[in-house]
């Protein structure tokens, strides 16, 4: 009788590997769309995951949050520049994510890149976040030596790839006027309205 019951359980537990792998190989091929559209936009899967670790926990103000959502949202029809290609503004696969409403995480991300990539120098801006993220992965690893196995020790990532990704972020939220936002709070602390953030100061 035993032996018959582990043989039911046998076959109930063989039904359920098709559904599994099934599932193993929809969410892979589902991973490897994404990130050859990232990487086919500039960005790359990895970083923004890093990114999202790093900035996502950040709250959006309301107002903005709506704002930025309905503006960059838009999308222009594509403006032919040659033959066979085409220029195209508006959002693309990192903001696409973003927009999703249950991806809160990825869009406090974007929104907090947009704006630094708007003010820095990006090459200087992905330099500073490389080191920080370097220095990070090696207290990480000094720590997972003492034995906190917690902490996860990861290399950063290197520069160029994470300037491809603030590259993404500032294209793909080009209509986004930030220089506005600027004018605003200069207006607020009643700095003077005489000059004007056209273009903003990279530092």
């Amino acid at each position: 009788m035993a032996f018959q019951n582990q043989f039911t359980l046998s076959l109930e537990l063989m039904s359920l590997i098709p559904p599994i792998v099934s599932a193993a190989e929809s969410g892979y091929a589902k991973a490897m769309k994404l990130a050859r559209e990232l990487q086919s936009s500039g960005s790359d899967i990895v970083v923004e995951e890093d990114f999202a670790e790093l900035f996502g926990h950040s709250r959006i103000a309301t107002q903005m949050e709506s704002s930025f959502r309905t503006i960059v949202a838009n999308s222009s029809a594509p403006r032919t520049l040659c033959d066979g290609i085409f220029l195209q503004s508006g959002p693309g696969p990192t903001v696409l994510r973003a927009l999703k409403s249950q991806n809160t995480i990825y869009f406090s991300t974007v929104v907090q890149c947009s704006f630094l990539a708007c003010v820095h120098n990006k090459a200087s801006l992905a330099a500073v976040l490389s080191q920080f993220l370097q220095n990070r992965a090696t207290v990480a690893s000094q720590k997972h030596t003492r034995g906190h196995h917690s902490e996860t020790a990861r290399d950063a990532p290197a520069d160029m790839l994470i300037q491809g990704f603030l590259q993404a972020c500032q294209d793909q939220t080009a209509e986004y006027d930030w220089c506005r936002n600027l004018d605003a709070v200069r207006e607020t602390l009643t700095l003077g309205t005489d000059a004007s953030y056209a273009h903003p100061i990279r530092l």
